[in-house]
């Protein structure tokens, strides 16, 4: 998710050393990348799905043989991109807990920068693309409660806006967590202690809660394992077994989504998804101490564009649908997909490239100008 600065020095020292704090795995990128096509997936291939070929329920029923039919339906069934944006994010911020524990306002400024310009712009676009293509309005309230980022707490019932920053709602309570979360493990002196308190306390707000809706809030302990993972130093991450068994746990996870084993809204998906989306996690730790290059300029292309891409692509598919569903209907719901998905994602991939020329890539500047002051 947003907030990733982007520095060319590879990590030669364990992750949690104050010396490293501001190196930077270009493999990460790459991962990022892979996070937001996945959310793609999810959006175009479920409009492909619902539109083309009159799917009602995408998580429910067979994949109908080898067909282009089962193939959207395999990649639309990539639920997991969110789950790598909550790891990556754990990860990422708990490299900046000593300027988050001392200077915790400036912190918090430094996030704000960095989410709410690409967030609002996306805002503005989803609002006017529905008052073009369904006459929708938002009232000011909508508004309020969709910049304080409560529409993502779905028992609120707010309605969202651009409805698929549902998840920013979990990310920004996580960035508003961190300066405590820094206080705690620096007080503690075992970050197990930390991590079990932290979790204990969110399975009893789920328990107590006590909707399907409310196991959404487990994504927040997908925040926890991306930290445990950024205070470990990388030495101890790169054995052969530890690896397998990250290669597993990821495979396990990504097939028991493919195949609907497990959601969301249930405790075992959770079960699934720590492992799954950690093992990816290291992994790519893994390959990026090993590798500390440019994951391929294509993978860096849309990794430094993820957070537009992610905000603006279902936009894209909204808009899209409704210009071309009249022509794509009549024809072979196979060659409509052929059709409509690439068209898709290179008009997601250039409104991203926009939005990040104007709403994001001010605020790398600016941070590279002030680290060349110092």
């Amino acid at each position: 998710m947003p907030g990733l600065s982007r520095r060319l020095t590879p990590v030669t020292q364990p992750v949690a050393s104050p010396a490293n704090t501001s190196a930077h795995l270009p493999a990460l990128d790459g991962l990022r990348a892979f996070a937001s096509l996945f959310v793609f997936n999810v959006h175009a291939f479920g409009y492909a799905l619902v539109h083309f070929y009159g799917w009602t329920d995408t998580e429910a029923g067979a994949y109908p043989g080898w067909t282009i039919e089962s193939l959207a339906l395999w990649l639309h069934r990539s639920w997991f991109g969110v789950d790598l944006f909550f790891v990556l994010s754990g990860f990422l911020m708990a490299r900046q807990f000593d300027f988050a524990r001392t200077r915790p306002g400036d912190f918090l400024a430094r996030r704000a920068l960095r989410v709410l310009p690409a967030y609002v712009l996306a805002l503005l676009v989803a609002a006017l693309a529905r008052w073009q293509v369904d006459g929708t309005v938002f009232g000011l309230g909508d508004w309020a409660k969709n910049l304080a980022f409560l529409h993502g707490f779905l028992e609120l019932g707010v309605p969202g806006i651009n409805p698929v920053t549902w998840s920013m709602s979990y990310e920004v309570a996580f960035y508003l967590s961190v300066p405590l979360l820094a206080v705690a493990f620096a007080a503690s002196r075992r970050d197990a202690f930390v991590h079990l308190a932290v979790a204990s306390a969110l399975l009893g707000l789920i328990l107590w809660i006590g909707t399907p809706l409310a196991h959404l809030h487990g994504y927040a302990w997908l925040f926890l394992v991306g930290i445990a993972l950024g205070r470990a130093p990388l030495a101890r991450m790169r054995g052969a077994l530890l690896l397998i068994l990250s290669a597993l746990a990821w495979l396990g996870f990504a097939l028991a989504v493919k195949f609907m084993l497990v959601r969301n809204r249930e405790f075992a998906y959770y079960a699934f998804a720590l492992p799954g989306s950690g093992g990816l996690l290291l992994l790519a730790l893994a390959y990026g101490h090993a590798r500390p290059t440019s994951p391929g300029r294509a993978l860096q292309w849309i990794g430094d564009r993820s957070y537009s891409l992610f905000l603006l692509h279902s936009i894209v598919v909204y808009l899209l649908g409704a210009a071309l569903s009249p022509i794509l209907k009549p024809l072979d719901p196979a060659l409509a997909v052929l059709i409509f998905v690439p068209i898709a994602l290179i008009l997601s991939l250039l409104a991203a490239d926009v939005s990040y020329r104007i709403a994001e890539r001010p605020y790398f500047r600016k941070r590279q100008h002030d680290s060349t002051a110092r």
